[in-house]
């Protein structure tokens, strides 16, 4: 996963599934980093899992 968000100089990096929650768009920030195509898969295929809509 580290080598996919590379481009964020911070350290180890996570991807918490189990702490989704709604933010209004004015709470945003600017977007930072990039996940490559075979991670956004992996991730979007757990956060299905966490919701009960997949198994």
């Amino acid at each position: 996963m580290d080598e996919a968000l590379a481009d964020i100089d911070t350290g180890t990096n996570q991807i918490m599934v189990d702490k989704i929650m709604t933010v209004k768009r004015d709470k945003l920030g600017p977007s930072f980093g990039r996940l490559d195509q075979d991670l956004l898969i992996e991730v979007e295929r757990s956060m299905a899992v966490f919701l009960g809509i997949a198994k």
